[in-house]
């Protein structure tokens, strides 16, 4: 009866401070709305296919989001629509070690293609530009083939010369057979067949397809995730510093003192605390499922229990975390510096912010595991990828966390009786 009252005073006493309804119910809401961010392109369900055309329906789409690393990225803006264009893009694309991905460009003019190919040098992850213009194929057959056709390269890449070289063999070769057919299409083709018998059988070995075997439409939801449980863990690290101020503030008021000179214990005192942690992160997550099926229509990558699971586990460890660091303070704004710290580095540390590009080895890894969202933005690519290991991983983490925040804050807490 003595905890239950103490947990009703608490409770109340936060729930009349403004500042904490705002961490409470206002961020988890805001958190809730980055999961509906796009990446900047509506084909990131378009799946990569190597040594095939793949088709672009707009022409500023990202091929960061859509390609393969190991697949040196050849961006075509076609406004030829012609045969012979098709035939040059299949054969760059049978090279094996290119990724082309053509938009079929009839309906812009140079300059618009120009400055699109200016702004994907900045925005986005293109290897080469080419670009057939209207008279391709007049051109080639005319044997003025470097008319009809523009190249830009926007990568410092060894594998640029390697494009060139297949490029110029491939224009060489059909300017040869189109002289040779004389413009005839059928003569034309069966010259390259017969071209083609003479050609040596190519093995390809594929190194990687994205990222650690998800799709694209998976890294998009990854990468939401990534920001969504950044803006979540300030909200549980700031509701669990304004339980901390409670302590700090009825140490200073001696209202601590008044309780353990009473029927109060100081284990009674602090395991009321700690429920009340469990309490808030409780609400904060049914905000979020309250607020789920109104905010997030669509999907997040993984199922909604799965994700509020995470959530819950999440919160509570920093709850907890900001509660005991709050407690040792002993000071209301030395305790709201250290919580705003632990937020910046740990999101930083554990790779929120730049998922698809995160990748640290030796000392910094090791770090970046201390991290409890690594833990969790991890649990999230396994069950992304059916790995049923992804609870336990996730459940043994949330224990080992709050044992080891639980003993350094009754250490830190005798501690500081004692001086």
């Amino acid at each position: 009866m003595r905890i239950f009252n103490l947990i009703k005073m608490n409770s109340k006493l936060l729930l009349r401070n403004k500042g904490f309804l705002v961490f409470l119910i206002a961020i988890p809401i805001g958190a809730m709305l980055i999961l509906n961010i796009k990446m900047g392109t509506n084909e990131l369900a378009v799946t990569f296919t190597p040594s095939e055309i793949n088709e672009l329906e707009h022409a500023d789409s990202k091929i960061v989001y859509l390609g393969d690393t190991s697949h040196f990225s050849v961006k075509v803006y076609d406004s030829s629509g012609s045969a012979l264009g098709d035939e040059l893009m299949q054969q760059i694309a049978d090279a094996g070690i290119f990724g082309v991905y053509r938009f079929h460009s009839a309906q812009l003019s140079e300059e618009e293609i120009l400055e699109l190919a200016k702004e994907n040098g900045f925005n986005d992850r293109i290897g080469a530009i080419i670009y057939l213009k209207p008279d391709f194929e007049e051109q080639l057959l005319n044997g003025d083939v470097r008319e009809g056709v523009t190249v830009l390269s926007l990568a410092e890449d060894e594998r640029f010369k390697l494009f060139e070289e297949v490029l110029n063999a491939s224009l060489t070769s059909m300017t040869f057979y189109a002289g040779l057919a004389q413009g005839n299409g059928e003569q034309l083709v069966l010259l390259e067949n017969q071209a083609k018998e003479y050609m040596p059988e190519k093995e390809r070995v594929l190194l990687s397809i994205g990222m650690d075997g998800l799709t694209n439409q998976q890294i998009e939801h990854y990468s939401n995730l990534g920001y969504n449980f950044a803006i979540l863990t300030m909200a549980f690290l700031f509701c669990g510093v304004f339980i901390s101020h409670t302590v700090i503030e009825e140490r200073d008021n001696l209202v601590y003192t008044r309780m353990t000179l009473g029927n109060v214990t100081r284990k009674e005192y602090f395991f009321s605390k700690l429920v009340v942690s469990f309490i808030v992160t409780s609400i904060q997550t049914m905000v979020i499922c309250i607020g789920m099926p109104i905010l997030v229509p669509g999907e997040i990558g993984v199922g909604r229990l799965d994700y509020l699971i995470m959530i819950f586990l999440m919160g509570s460890i920093f709850n907890v975390l900001s509660l005991c660091v709050g407690t040792l303070m002993g000071n209301v704004m030395s305790a709201n510096y250290m919580v705003f710290i632990i937020w910046s580095i740990s999101s930083l540390l554990s790779g929120l912010y730049f998922l698809n590009t995160y990748t640290v080895e030796g000392i910094l890894e090791n770090i970046s595991r201390l991290m409890p969202q690594k833990w969790f933005i991890e649990g999230a690519k396994m069950l992304m990828l059916g790995q049923k290991s992804a609870y336990p991983m996730m459940l043994s983490v949330t224990a080992a966390f709050l044992i080891i925040i639980c003993c350094i804050g009754v250490a830190g807490t005798k501690y500081q009786n004692e001086v």
